[in-house]
């Protein structure tokens, strides 16, 4: 057994709706650079949508569903779940806990400063913003400006999406909300992975005084209040006309939804990542693992919305006549890119 003489850095990652987080995670967790990463995903829904996603890249990796780490688990059952990860023999370089999009930093953080583990030690604030979205986003999620003064370093993400007339101008925004905080810039959440993992960054001091005079009581209202998902699974095949059409009109309550997707014969059999933040949605081609049954796993998480309704469309996906179109016919569907 390993006699562990240092502890394990712990990075927080955090961020809005579709921002890019699980893109960021997956990216450094694909990358050749040595390191052994631990990962915690939590994710708001009753399936863990980025669990799913992330589990393909890592073989160490705890998941916490069923609403916000920051209210759904208590400063000793986060305790419990680092623990799994970083005792005395463990192996791993790094922790990455990769919170809800609408969880709390600042609380979150607060539970990570004040853990008891002795095997780790919280790190870093990773904050991933949305460039094509950032105005939006920030008068839906008021805090978000506030929130970036916890973080030590700011991905904006989709700068690809955006002029560079309006780049400046978040940079400028981000600069002046977090002057302490590097800022990266990246397209699909791709980050050189030594300009993440570096326990050698300053002391961010503002964060410091933040939490050390914030309270960890969770009265104040929480940004997730307001919002509700909806989760949907099926094993039957859907119909990839009816799905492009619904995905096609999401509405303005609807902010992010993600999820699996089988075509039956429509698709090949394949597996497809679906992801959608505001009226912007893609798919994209992947495998089932060898144990994975095909099935479809979808989350919509929004304000104001109806559960029944909404359930009800998703059921109204689900293909009668599974088996009559070719791969040809798909391709032209859903325009890959």
């Amino acid at each position: 057994m390993i006699n562990r003489t240092h502890s394990i850095p712990i990075v927080l990652l955090t961020g809005f709706l579709g921002a890019g987080k699980t893109s960021v995670l997956n990216y450094l967790l694909k990358q050749n650079h040595g390191l052994k990463i631990g990962v915690i995903v939590n994710d708001f829904g009753d399936i863990n949508i980025d669990s799913l996603l992330v589990s393909a890249q890592t073989d160490t990796q705890l998941e916490l569903t069923n609403g916000c780490i920051c209210c759904s688990v208590d400063d000793g059952e986060l305790d419990d779940a680092i623990s799994q990860l970083a005792y005395k023999g463990s192996t791993l370089d790094y922790i990455v806990i990769e919170a809800s999009g609408l969880a709390e930093p600042k609380d979150l953080a607060n539970m990570l400063r004040l853990m008891r583990n002795r095997y780790a030690h919280f790190d870093s604030v990773i904050t991933v913003v949305d460039a094509a979205n950032f105005a939006k986003n920030n008068k839906v999620h008021t805090s978000a400006l506030a929130n970036l003064n916890l973080a030590d370093i700011v991905i904006i993400n989709k700068v690809d999406l955006v002029t560079q007339k309006a780049l400046d101008e978040i940079i400028s925004t981000i600069n002046f909300a977090s002057p302490q905080a590097k800022v990266v810039r990246a397209e699909q959440g791709q980050v050189d992975p030594r300009l993440l993992l570096n326990s050698d960054l300053p002391l961010n001091n503002t964060r410091q005084l933040k939490l050390t005079n914030g309270s960890n009581d969770h009265d104040h209202e929480h940004l997730h209040e307001s919002f509700s998902s909806v989760s949907f699974t099926t094993v039957k095949p859907l119909n990839p006309d009816k799905f492009e059409a619904w995905a096609g009109k999401l509405g303005d309550d609807i902010f992010r939804a993600k999820g699996i997707c089988y075509f039956g014969m429509k698709g090949v059999g394949q597996k497809y990542i679906f992801q959608a933040v505001g009226t912007r949605y893609e798919l994209k081609l992947d495998e089932w693992a060898g144990h994975e049954t095909p099935l479809t796993q979808l989350v919509v998480i929004g304000k104001n919305l109806s559960q029944s309704a909404i359930k009800k469309e998703l059921d109204e996906l689900i293909d009668s006549e599974p088996d009559n179109i070719s791969a040809d016919t798909l391709m032209d569907i859903f325009k890959y890119k």
